[in-house]
């Protein structure tokens, strides 16, 4: 929709808000934590998410117009009270690498918390850690190593940030026994937009659970940003068994690797020790095999399913037992061709980060032929179990006929789906990738990537799936769309009440979820200008 008069788009860039009101910023945080600089605003400009590839001003449209650092809850108090009182939309940012939300916006203040990140106080006796919002996972992780404590938060990027998290409520590497996001934290400290600070948590202000008033920390989990700011998180601690091993199995297809993996979920043993069990299908690996040991990956492994085992002697026989049972009955094998089983169990545990989240990239043709690099973005749905075999097999179909589907998009394109992790014993979580040449997108294979995207996502739906189990992306102009056919229409009515209460201004990343038809910034970027 197209807003009357003409050459609005001068007067927004001529009329910043966030500019208008620099000086009193500057007073309220100090000039060393407020920066208008373009090197600040082009370094926060962009976000692990291919949406700036969808516009053709993908230059001024994600520009934000300032960079605020605040080091303290009363930092952020303050910045949000400005915003809130001006009406000047703010996007959190951290470490940056989910795929919705974080990247910048023209018209508003990307407000980076990478000075947050301090850890504020372990509480051993009861098993929780405080920190601040931008502690990376990794960071967090070696602390409660050295203590002796596993990682909770521990997801595929470990630079990611524990603020994202929150706003992500991302999935962890030992789901199954920590749980997800918002199950393995605690509670959280915010600032909403009116600049009040509330502890909120199934605990509440205790450290027990409270059984007086509602769960308000879940509604925070996987907003985006779009309600609060988050300024402390309180996580759970749990102490690392005395031995943990690793293993693998070959698979001869991807659907016998899926139906073991399933089974592994619901069993009452297996599922309660494995903590991880990823598996892998023949495409990647044999890519991945080829670029980075320049080898052939042997031609009768369809799928590898590596795994974890935590727990005392005699429960790591037993779980390893119970798994070989599981596995034998889907032809699960040791290769000759490979290492050792801990060998390569420990190797695809450790270097999985490495090879599929920072160098994926390097696989793409246009590199082994002397070009460059480009980015990689999750394509994660959540399929339930019985038609989990099924999806796997659609989705090789898409990836088989991606040059005659999609013809533009596959000359800059890769489409690696399938990868299976055990987050839930009533469907599996499927952690697919596109592998993008960021800098030559055009309409055409914009319109193709808008295309796979919906043709994937209709996908799933016809198999009773959610398109994204964690990520979240989609594309701007197709959002609202997804979110109703996933959530509901009614419901979705129900989110933008809740969020015109918690935030009637609309400063909180109101790029994400929300459309808000007097916003003429936001407009002109859903028109492409």
């Amino acid at each position: 929709m197209r807003l009357p008069g003409s050459g609005y788009l001068g007067r927004i860039l001529n009329m910043s808000r966030a500019m208008e009101h620099l000086k009193e910023i500057m007073e309220a945080l100090g000039p060393n934590k407020v920066f208008e600089d373009m090197p600040h605003r082009i370094s926060h400009r962009m976000a692990h998410s291919p949406e700036i590839l969808l516009h053709e001003d993908r230059w001024n449209s994600f520009l934000p117009d300032l960079v605020v650092t605040p080091e303290s809850t009363e930092d952020v108090v303050s910045i949000v009270k400005i915003a809130n009182r001006y009406k000047i939309p703010l996007i959190p940012q951290g470490g940056r690498t989910g795929s919705l939300g974080s990247q910048g916006r023209k018209g508003a203040i990307a407000v980076s918390f990478h000075r947050m990140d301090k850890i504020l106080d372990f509480d051993e006796k009861n098993q929780l850690i405080t920190v601040e919002p931008g502690v990376r996972t990794g960071h967090l992780g070696e602390f409660l190593n050295k203590k002796g404590y596993v990682q909770v938060e521990y997801p595929a990027a470990r630079s990611a940030c524990i603020g994202g998290r929150v706003g992500a409520d991302g999935y962890n590497r030992y789901q199954f026994v920590t749980g997800r996001s918002k199950e393995s934290v605690a509670r959280i400290e915010v600032v909403f937009p009116d600049g009040e600070v509330a502890v909120l948590g199934d605990q509440g202000r205790r450290t027990t659970k409270s059984a007086f008033g509602y769960n308000l920390k879940d509604l925070i989990f996987g907003s985006r940003g779009t309600l609060c700011f988050v300024t402390k998180i309180t996580l759970k601690c749990y102490k690392l068994p005395p031995i943990e091993t690793w293993g693998y199995r070959a698979f001869p297809s991807p659907e016998d690797m899926v139906r073991a993996l399933i089974d592994v979920c619901q069993d009452p043993i297996a599922m309660f020790w494995t903590w991880r069990l990823t598996g892998t299908p023949y495409w990647i690996l044999r890519k991945i095999s080829k670029v980075f040991a320049g080898t052939e990956y042997p031609s009768d492994i369809g799928a590898l399913l590596d795994y974890n085992v935590f727990g005392d002697s005699i429960t790591v026989e037993n779980t390893k037992k119970r798994l070989n049972e599981i596995f034998d009955k889907h032809n699960g094998f040791i290769s000759d061709d490979l290492p050792s089983e801990e060998i390569v169990g420990r190797s695809a545990y450790t270097d999985r980060d490495i090879a599929l989240c920072r160098f994926v990239s390097l696989t793409h043709d246009r590199f082994i032929n002397g070009g460059r690099g480009g980015m990689w973005i999750s394509i994660d749905p959540g399929i339930p179990n019985n038609n989990a075999v099924s999806y796997i097999s659609k989705a090789r179909q898409i990836q088989e006929e991606l040059g005659q589907m999609y013809p533009s998009l596959s000359k800059c394109c890769e489409f690696f789906p399938g990868i299976t992790v055990n987050v839930d014993p009533h469907c599996v979580f499927f952690s697919g990738l596109l592998v993008l040449d960021m800098p030559v997108f055009d309409k055409n294979i914009r319109d193709d990537f808008i295309k796979l995207y919906i043709d994937h996502a209709e996908l799933v739906h016809s198999l009773g799936g959610s398109a994204s189990y964690v990520h979240g992306f989609c594309p701007r102009e197709k959002e609202i769309d997804i979110i109703k056919e996933e959530v509901g229409d009614v419901e979705y009515e129900i989110m933008k009440k809740i969020k015109k209460a918690i935030d009637p201004n609309n400063i909180m990343n109101p790029y994400v979820r929300f459309i808000n038809e007097e916003d003429p910034v936001l407009q002109a970027i859903l028109e492409g200008k």
